[in-house]
């Protein structure tokens, strides 16, 4: 078994998610990935997370972070420790701040533009 960190991605982008998960396997680290986050608190109800990378929007054409609000408000709801990192191709720093300020332990904003 890896002796590295248990991270989960909740992003709808497959081809992102499939980027993420090879960079950090190939570092040593596991990584499950959510699609939505039903899917992501599924896992969470199952396994405990070293770090958490949740995307801002999970509907196609969304911008506005508030799915991606919805699900870090929950998360640390049930968890106040959780690692959560917001990552979205979409924001500037008014949303980090946000971000922040509703629990997050950081905020990275994704080195590509998601294709429309």
């Amino acid at each position: 078994m890896s002796s590295g960190y248990r991270i989960l991605l909740v992003d709808d982008n497959r081809q992102i998610a499939q980027a993420v998960t090879l960079a950090f396997d190939c570092a040593g680290h596991r990584v499950d990935t959510a699609v939505a986050p039903q899917e992501a608190f599924s896992l969470l109800a199952q396994y405990r997370y070293d770090a958490i990378l949740l995307d801002l929007n999970f509907t196609q054409g969304q911008t506005s972070g508030e799915e991606g609000f919805a699900c870090l408000a929950r998360i640390v709801a049930d968890d106040p420790t959780a690692a959560v990192v917001v990552i979205t191709a979409h924001s500037g720093i008014r949303i980090a701040v946000a971000a922040m300020q509703a629990g997050a332990s950081d905020f990275v904003m994704k080195p590509w533009r998601n294709a429309d």
